[in-house]
């Protein structure tokens, strides 16, 4: 979460030219809900299940850049996916880092708590195997730019 996955793939995409897509973008055109309503009204688990047929409908893509909502991982088959489509990259932020760039952000359905910071760093404990384990390659984006992480991924495939 706001680790920078879709700035970087539309800076990837810029550089390459090739075209990028954000699951979560395609989650909200295909379902016409923003992603918060979707939580509000059917609640998480249709959310993921919706992420799960975005997933799917990837499958075919090739020379695409696709970038990532941060609880995609939760899910064996959308892990399995993303490893069958190609490189994965994590881009890493520490906790205190995300809590930084999320803190007026009122449109992440997760992190309507009174403790962000408790809520970010239990997400990221609880996912951190399934985030290692999917990744080809692990990014440091906290102490990165977005310029510079494309530059690095760019020189890694």
């Amino acid at each position: 979460m706001a680790s920078g996955k879709t700035y970087v793939g539309h800076e990837l995409s810029r550089l390459t030219g090739k075209t990028m897509l954000d699951t979560d973008a395609l989650i909200e055109e295909t379902s016409g809900q923003k992603i918060s309503d979707i939580f509000q009204t059917q609640g998480e688990l249709c959310f993921r299940d919706l992420e799960t047929d975005v997933t799917r409908s990837l499958s075919g893509y090739k020379d695409t850049i696709i970038s990532t909502g941060g609880g995609i991982i939760l899910r064996q088959e959308n892990r399995e996916l993303l490893k069958e489509a190609g490189l994965v990259f994590l881009l890493w932020s520490t906790p205190e880092k995300t809590l930084e760039r999320v803190q007026d952000d009122n449109s992440r359905p997760l992190l309507n708590v009174t403790n962000k910071l408790q809520k970010i760093r239990k997400m990221l404990s609880d996912r951190e195997s399934f985030y290692r384990g999917t990744a080809d390659f692990i990014m440091d984006s906290d102490n990165n730019s977005i310029e510079e992480l494309a530059s690095k991924i760019l020189k890694l495939v």
